[in-house]
């Protein structure tokens, strides 16, 4: 369907269904309009590097300490079948891994000191790895690459 404005000297035609994904948002407002999860009303998943929410730019966790202040270690990097986990004098006691849609792909209790997670069920990519303490407050992050 098409709609003909004239304004004097111009005539515009605007598409009445402008909206590939059909999430509710024409492609003037959606700033990637072949995805339905990604639009103006979406929850911006932080540290992801993925705008949902198309206001320009990542959302950011502000209250990660510094990589220097947490003693973790994650290695491999990049990993194929195990990854590693090791802390020293830390206060990490969960373990969660997202994809970079924000999808929860593995969590488990950090209760040793050393811990190693089978990353041989996750799909190639990047993952990054949340570590949260006894309060599930985010404290540190990794980001992983998955290699086959």
């Amino acid at each position: 369907v098409q709609l003909g404005l004239t304004n004097l000297s111009k005539i515009a035609f605007y598409d009445l269904d402008d909206d590939q994904d059909q999430d509710g948002f024409a492609f003037y407002e959606d700033c990637q309009d072949d995805n339905p999860l990604i639009n103006a009303s979406a929850i911006d998943i932080p540290d992801n590097g993925i705008d949902e929410d198309c206001d320009g730019e990542d959302a950011i966790t502000t209250n990660i300490s510094a990589s220097l202040d947490v003693p973790i270690k994650v290695f491999p990097n990049p990993a194929s079948n195990k990854l590693q986990l090791q802390r020293q004098n830390s206060n990490a006691r969960f373990v969660e891994i997202y994809n970079q849609v924000g999808q929860l792909l593995h969590q488990e209790q950090f209760l040793a000191d050393n811990l190693s997670i089978n990353v041989n069920q996750l799909e190639q990519g990047m993952v990054f790895v949340y570590f949260l303490d006894k309060h599930r407050t985010k404290i540190h992050q990794e980001k992983v690459i998955i290699l086959r």
